[in-house]
C-alpha cells in the first residue's frame, strides 16, 4: 500500500535522527543529490492534488533535465519498490481473506484497499471516495474495518498482538500504514519488511 515502492529526503525528514547515515550510505541517488534538488523533489511530493503516477513523471522530468544519471536511477529506484509494493498487496489481500471479519467487511476493505493503491487516484481523491464507500456501510461493518487494522479480526490461534499489525510496512524506524508512503518512505520497504508482513499473513498456517 503507503501501495505499494531511494530515501532521497531523508535528510529533510529523518533529520530528528541519529540512524538517517544509514539510509543514505546505502541509496546512491541520495548521495548523488543537493539540498536543493531534495526539496524541489519534496514539493512535487506534497502535491496532494496530483497522482502517484503523476508525481513520479514530475520527479523525473525534474531529474532528467538535471543531467548525470539521475533519472537512470531513479527509474531503478521505481521498478525496486513497484516490484516489493505489488508484493505487499499481495500479502495485505491473504491478511483480509484469512481474517475473520464478515464477507461484507471484507469486500469492503478490498475496495478500499483498491482505491488506496490506484496509482492514478490523487489522495484527495482517494479520501473522497473512501469516504463514499464507508457512507454506505453500517456501523458494524465499520467496527470490523477498524478492528481489523489493529489486529483484532485475525484468527485466534495466529497469537497476534494486538496494535496496528495489519496495514503496516515496517523498518527498524518507520511504522506507517502501507498506503500512506512518501517518495522518502518508501525506500525502506526492503525484504525484510515484506518477510514480517508475509509472516503474519501466513502465521495461521
Amino acid at each position: 500500500m503507503k501501495y505499494l515502492s531511494l530515501i532521497i529526503l531523508a535528510a529533510i525528514t529523518l533529520t530528528c535522527y541519529t540512524d538517517d547515515d544509514y539510509f543514505k550510505y546505502n541509496n546512491p541517488l541520495y548521495m548523488s543529490l543537493t539540498r536543493n534538488q531534495l526539496r524541489d523533489i519534496e514539493r512535487i511530493e506534497d502535491n496532494d492534488r496530483i497522482s502517484p503516477n503523476e508525481k513520479k513523471q514530475q520527479i523525473l522530468n525534474y531529474l532528467t533535465t538535471q543531467g548525470g544519471n539521475y533519472a537512470s536511477l531513479y527509474n531503478d529506484y521505481v521498478a525496486n519498490q513497484t516490484s516489493l509494493m505489488n508484493e505487499a498487496k499481495q500479502i495485505r489481500l491473504e491478511l483480509i481473506n484469512n481474517s475473520t471479519m464478515s464477507d461484507a467487511a471484507k469486500n469492503a476493505q478490498k475496495q478500499i484497499d483498491q482505491i488506496s493503491s490506484n496509482e492514478n487516484l490523487s489522495k484527495n481523491e482517494k479520501k473522497t471516495q473512501i469516504r463514499q464507500v464507508k457512507s454506505n456501510l453500517n456501523m458494524s461493518v465499520l467496527r470490523e474495518l477498524d478492528d481489523f487494522e489493529d489486529g483484532r479480526m485475525n484468527p485466534i490461534s495466529t497469537g497476534y498482538i494486538l496494535g496496528r499489525t495489519n496495514n503496516g510496512l515496517r523498518s527498524n524506524y518507520y511504522n506507517k500504514k502501507m498506503y500512506e508512503f512518501d517518495f522518502d518512505d518508501l525506500y525502506e520497504i526492503t525484504s525484510d519488511s515484506i518477510n514480517e508482513l508475509l509472516s503474519r499473513a501466513r502465521r495461521h498456517v
